[in-house]
């Protein structure tokens, strides 16, 4: 399969392969509701959610994937290269992206 190139993340998005990209965000508030400890929201004129962080263990893994497949624009992303997660996304054209 050929991954097109990761696009440019939310600058307050923790560094890791789950993100959020920027000015796609539109405050739904599905991923915070998910993950709270993992997502967070900008107190800025326009709001936009980032990742705080990156999923530590199985379950926030497991919450990460949720949110990639909950969410109906495709903001948030995986940039990484473990090929097992790939197959756990429903939208794995829209969310998956290589580290070119």
């Amino acid at each position: 399969m050929d991954i097109p190139a990761k696009p440019t993340c939310h600058r307050q998005s923790a560094g890791g392969d789950f993100y959020v990209e920027n000015k796609c965000c539109t405050a739904c508030g599905v991923p915070e509701s998910i993950a709270p400890e993992l997502i967070g929201s900008t107190q800025e004129k326009y709001w936009h959610c980032y990742w705080k962080r990156q999923p530590l263990n199985a379950d926030e893994v497991e919450k990460a994937v949720k949110i990639l497949n909950t969410q109906e624009l495709g903001c948030h992303r995986y940039g990484g290269t473990i090929r097992q997660f790939w197959c756990s996304f429903r939208r794995s054209a829209a969310t998956i992206h290589s580290r070119r």
